[in-house]
């Protein structure tokens, strides 16, 4: 977050403040749905392993991004991943 609130020239708590009110989230949760949707366009396009897209978006625990991804979307990466590569 520092970097990030660095980078765009804000204090730490002011780019909380903003991305709270323009996106609902606080900074985890969006650079998370950053990543799951990043994570669900790769699994539509590629034949990829669920760990390697997990890791690709920056995911160190692949449970983890199961969970998350099944709570953004309804379903787990592998059940998401045989609607389009079938």
């Amino acid at each position: 977050m520092e970097d990030i609130s660095t980078y765009v020239g804000m204090t730490r708590g002011n780019l909380y403040k903003k991305l709270k009110a323009l996106t609902a989230k606080s900074p985890v949760e969006f650079i998370r749905y950053i990543r799951l949707q990043r994570a669900s366009q790769l699994l539509q396009q590629k034949k990829m392993y669920i760990n390697e897209v997990a890791y690709m978006v920056g995911f160190q625990d692949v449970n983890y991004f199961r969970k998350c991804f099944k709570e953004e979307f309804g379903f787990n990466p592998t059940e998401f991943a045989k609607q389009f590569n079938n």
